[in-house]
Order: structure tokens, then C-alpha cells, then sequence
């Protein structure tokens, strides 16, 4: 797997991951091609074999790192990308000074907040409906390393 920061060339690839792993709530297109060139933003990708595998898009605003999406290929998921994402993600908001991460994550896909609680997210609340289609999120956050 190689990290590297995403680019406006990507966005077909980073596309067809969201159709193939989101039902609702994808980034449009055009949310993709902004973010690769949004300062605000660290928008990465994964690669396995030339080919892009997943991504993460964090978006910062004054102290706060709110990481918007991870994504991983199904044929990539169980090896590890989604972690080698996450501490790219937590680097990342503690070289920009960030003091803590947020995230929204679907309450019923328990393996992923698992995964989140594993790399020390904790429950901040319970989000009512919050996605498009009517699905309950979870917020969490992390707090850095001053």
C-alpha cells in the first residue's frame, strides 16, 4: 500500500469507489475534484498494485479536524488500509496543531465504529436521523496530543 495525496486525475477512480461502497450520502463529483485542491482539506489516497484502493478526506476548521470519509475497496478491506489511512488522518491533524478529531459513523455498522473505538474515538452523541436516508449516526471524537 502507498499513501499519497489525492489529485484531480483521481476523481473518476475516488467516484467509483463511493458508487461501489455508499448507498446514499456519496460525495458528488464536483466534492471530490474541490477537495483535491482545498488548503483546508487533506484529502488521501490508497494504492495497491497502481490502482487507487481507498481514501480518507479530512476537513479543518480553527482547532478541529473533522474527518469526513474513509473508504476502503471491498477487495482491499481486512488488510489494514483503513488503519494506515486513519494514522495518516491523526498525523495529519497533529502537524496542522489540530486538538481533536470529529467523525459521524452509521450507528448500526458496528464493525465500524469498533474500528474507530479501537484507535481511541469515544462516543460524543447519538445523532437522530442524521443521514439522508433516515439513519442514525454516532459522533465520535479523538483528542490529540497537545
Amino acid at each position: 500500500m502507498k499513501l499519497r495525496i489525492a489529485r484531480i486525475d483521481d476523481v473518476p477512480a475516488l467516484w467509483a469507489l463511493e458508487e461501489q461502497l455508499f448507498r446514499s450520502d456519496r460525495m458528488a463529483r464536483r466534492q471530490l475534484r474541490y477537495h483535491t485542491d482545498n488548503p483546508r482539506a487533506f484529502f488521501v489516497v490508497a494504492e495497491t498494485r497502481g490502482e487507487i484502493a481507498g481514501y480518507a478526506l479530512t476537513m479543518y476548521r480553527g482547532g478541529t479536524a473533522h474527518l469526513c470519509s474513509i473508504a476502503v475497496a471491498r477487495a482491499a478491506q481486512g488488510a489494514g488500509m483503513g488503519r494506515g489511512l486513519l494514522r495518516a488522518v491523526i498525523q495529519d491533524a497533529e502537524k496542522r496543531g489540530s486538538r481533536v478529531i470529529r467523525l459521524e459513523v452509521r450507528k448500526r455498522v458496528s464493525r465500524v465504529v469498533a474500528f474507530y473505538k479501537k484507535a481511541g474515538f469515544e462516543k460524543a452523541a447519538d445523532l437522530h436521523r442524521y443521514y439522508g436516508d433516515g439513519a442514525d449516526a454516532i459522533r465520535m471524537i479523538k483528542t490529540l496530543r497537545p
